[in-house]
């Protein structure tokens, strides 16, 4: 019987309080330097940010080692780029996925997770490891990229 997801987040965390300093940042195509929201100007239209050059995302400081590491971009959902990394956790080869997406009750909700092979992620199957709810997003500039901080295990 599974849990819950919002039930069994804290077991995979690899921590007990859910609290870290783990980060995400993006990265463009060929931009070896991360991109953080403080680099990006909110005042000026013509530096827009473009979630669409984001071709990579890099998870740093997450409880579970595994977890750490460079997402590569493979494609959407919720109308927003998803990213997966290959990794090993408890013996086995799995895909882990930063990814958005869209809540029952409307909101919207970035998580990492492994998400079972051939499936859509956001559903009840998936195993899911931190989130970034929507009061931590609320100072994000682009929603259309996950945020640097604010990850809960």
């Amino acid at each position: 019987r599974r849990m819950n997801p919002l039930q069994s987040r804290n077991d995979h965390s690899g921590r007990r309080d859910g609290h870290h300093s783990m980060h995400v940042n993006a990265h463009g195509h060929s931009d070896s330097e991360g991109v953080n929201e403080s680099d990006i100007d909110s005042d000026d239209d013509d530096s827009a940010f473009d979630e669409n050059l984001v071709k990579e995302m890099t998870v740093e400081g997450a409880g579970l080692r595994e977890i750490n590491g460079t997402y590569a971009r493979i494609g959407q959902n919720d109308n927003v780029s998803k990213f997966m990394r290959t990794s090993r956790y408890n013996g086995r080869s799995v895909d882990f996925m930063l990814f958005r997406c869209k809540l029952t009750d409307g909101t919207r909700r970035w998580y990492i997770s492994i998400v079972p092979e051939n499936a859509h992620p956001g559903t009840t199957q998936d195993i899911d490891f931190y989130a970034v709810g929507p009061s931590q997003q609320h100072s994000v500039l682009d929603p259309n990229i996950p945020p640097r901080d604010g990850w809960m295990a």
